[in-house]
């Protein structure tokens, strides 16, 4: 269907991790919200964080109304989440030489290695 297929490209960028969603649900007449709990596990942390969803009443059960800010809700139309490792660096650095790449990266996979 269109929006597992949507789904998949939101949430490609992230490889093998797999989130838990929880919902709490307020109904109303005929429709209802419901605020989604996501927490994913990345780089041996948990990340968590809630997006709203709105649902509708079709027949005798309810539908969410599809929107990539479901997922997180920052996301735009075409945007999709990346667990891309960024190194953070100071104001007016433009790029890290080969060395110094090298030792942040070691000294990263060090650090997750005593983490786990």
């Amino acid at each position: 269907d269109e929006v597992g297929k949507e789904y998949a490209e939101v949430v490609d960028g992230l490889g093998d991790l797999t989130p838990s969603v929880t919902a709490d649900t307020i109904e109303t007449d005929g429709s209802a919200a419901a605020e989604l709990t996501w927490t994913w596990p990345v780089g041996g942390r948990e990340w968590t964080y809630t997006t709203d969803a709105d649902l509708s009443e079709v027949g005798d059960t309810w539908q969410v109304t599809w929107d990539r800010a479901l997922v997180e809700p920052s996301l735009g139309s075409k945007e999709v989440l990346d667990a891309t490792t960024t190194v953070p660096m100071a104001a007016g650095t433009e790029s890290l030489n080969a060395a110094m790449a090298g030792t942040v990266v070691l000294f990263e996979a060090a650090r997750q290695r005593r983490a786990s």
